[in-house]
This record gives structure tokens, C-alpha cells and sequence, in this order.
């Protein structure tokens, strides 16, 4: 069944706003079983270097801020219906389509989320993981932006 652009935002605003809910529920875990500060739990922060806290923090405040402005965005969508043509025509652009597929599309976003995840856990719980996540994640996304930009010079 096809769903109108307008069922997909909505579908959007929910799936953003679980996010949400997730990754605070996942700061609090992480809180009580020992990450971040504390000196005891699962998650040991006396092994995280600096590196690996700056990281972590990065990633999961960029990610909850993103989300937080995305989920914004998409229930400004619903109120404009002028907005949410021009953002439908923006999206089904052929040629950001075609670059997103050939940078490794939905495949590749849903790596480069997993990663993200693996490397902000792996820091408080082992360092050799969190370094070899991290090197993951910068290939990874090293190679999303080298195809992105190659091919949208070609193109």
C-alpha cells in the first residue's frame, strides 16, 4: 500500500520522536550502569580516555540535537502545506535521489548508524573495541563522502 507524502512525514515525526525517547532512555542505562562519570557499573569510565568521552559526547549530543531539529522541521512540514510541496519536490529530485544511491544509500546510513552506536557504547566498556570501531566509522564515512562528492562531480 502506497502511503501520501503527508502519512510518510507523519510516520517520520513518530519514528524521530522514538529516537528520542531511546537515546535519552540509553543516556540514563548508560548513567546508572556506571558510564560517563560514574566509578562503578558495566561501564567503566575509568577506562575511557579523553578521546573516547569526547567522542562519545560528541556523538550522542550531535545525534540528539539532529534528531531534535529534524523532528522540528518535519512538524513545521505538516502545518505549511506550501512547505511540504516544495519539500516533496526537493526529495524526489532525480539527482539527489541518484547520488544518495550511489554513495551506498540506505545500506550505507544504516551502517554509519550502527557504528555510531558501537563506538559511543565501546568507549566506556573497552578501548581496543572503541578504537577499532572508530576507525570503522571514519572509513566508513570517509568513503559515504568521497563517493558522494566523486559522483556529484561526474554527474
Amino acid at each position: 500500500m502506497k502511503m501520501s507524502y503527508t502519512g510518510q512525514i507523519r510516520c517520520r515525526v513518530a519514528l524521530l520522536a522514538a529516537g528520542i525517547l531511546l537515546m535519552l532512555a540509553y543516556m540514563v542505562l548508560v548513567g546508572e550502569t556506571g558510564g560517563g562519570d560514574s566509578r562503578v557499573g558495566g561501564g567503566d569510565s575509568r577506562v575511557m580516555s579523553d578521546f573516547a568521552r569526547g567522542v562519545a559526547n560528541f556523538i550522542f549530543f550531535c545525534g540528539l540535537g539532529v534528531m531534535v531539529w529534524r523532528l522540528a522541521h518535519n512538524c513545521k512540514l505538516l502545518g505549511d502545506r506550501r512547505r511540504l510541496k516544495e519539500q516533496l519536490l526537493k526529495e524526489r529530485e532525480e539527482r539527489a535521489r541518484s547520488l544518495h544511491t550511489r554513495s551506498g544509500g540506505l545500506a550505507m546510513d544504516v551502517t554509519l548508524l550502527a557504528l555510531l552506536f558501537i563506538t559511543m557504547t565501546a568507549g566506556m566498556y573497552n578501548m581496543a573495541a572503541f578504537y577499532t570501531a572508530f576507525a570503522g566509522l571514519a572509513a566508513a564515512s570517509a568513503a559515504k563522502a568521497g563517493s558522494y562528492l566523486y559522483f556529484s562531480r561526474r554527474a
